[in-house]
């Protein structure tokens, strides 16, 4: 099994950038944020979207048939079972972080909800123009920058309602 393709790797890691601006945007603001609490908090967007985006594709491949590698998994053999543990696994890992964690991991999990909301066959809010372009927006903008930044910070300052701003449009 190909850990970078199954969890999409090239998304997640690229996607961390937006985080690492709201480390940076800490230090804009003043203060001087602890390196242990910044990776935390780094590692743990990463996992969220390890999560969501190996889960999507699950959902991707069993509602429309999409080629992709879990499908490919699947076809091949490999247990159902075994993947839905694998997907679910990067959160397994998050909640060991979580005593490490102030009242702002609530965003991750409403990341995590939002991304249900978003991939799953149930609601399947992918398919609706609209609620893809804002669901996107949040997921894999906002909740990005917004996370790191009141991990770190616990403020809702100037600097973090201008790079909100451009995050969440």
């Amino acid at each position: 099994m190909d850990v970078f393709n199954f969890y999409r790797l090239d998304f997640s890691i690229r996607n961390l950038g937006i985080g690492v601006i709201s480390v940076f945007s800490v230090l804009a603001s003043g203060q001087m944020p602890s390196l242990f609490y910044a990776f935390l908090a780094l590692v743990q967007i990463l996992l969220i979207q390890m999560h969501s985006f190996s889960m999507n594709h699950y959902f991707d491949y069993k509602v429309w048939k999409e080629k992709n590698y879990i499908g490919k998994l699947i076809e091949n053999g490999f247990q159902e079972r075994k993947i839905l543990f694998l997907t679910l696994l990067p959160l397994l890992i998050l909640v060991l972080t979580l005593p490490f964690s102030n009242k702002y991991v609530l965003l991750l999990f409403l990341y995590v909800i939002l991304f249900f909301l978003y991939q799953s066959p149930q609601f399947r809010l992918k398919k609706h123009y609209l609620w893809s372009i804002i669901l996107n927006s949040v997921c894999l903008g906002w909740i990005l920058y917004a996370y790191p930044y009141l991990f770190l910070t616990g403020s809702f300052d100037l600097v973090f309602f201008t790079f909100s701003v451009i995050f969440l449009f």
